[in-house]
């Protein structure tokens, strides 16, 4: 028997579906409504090894300039 790579896709729904999934998509949404605002400030109070800092990564490429 060989190795499959990506045999499925169930492992992922089972972690989608877990109460420690956390999903991003709308950070860039909830950013921009945060924008010109009063107080355009953002908590992140997560666990360690939690995503923060690829998160603000990915603010950062989004909004760069370069």
């Amino acid at each position: 028997m060989g190795i499959y790579l990506n045999p499925g896709n169930e492992p992922f729904a089972a972690s989608v579906n877990s109460e420690l999934y956390v999903d991003k998509t709308e950070l860039i949404k909830y950013t921009n409504s945060r924008i010109g605002k009063d107080r355009p400030l953002i908590c992140s109070s997560r666990p360690r090894r939690f995503g923060k800092t690829m998160a603000v990564t990915m603010l950062a490429a989004y909004y760069s300039k370069g």
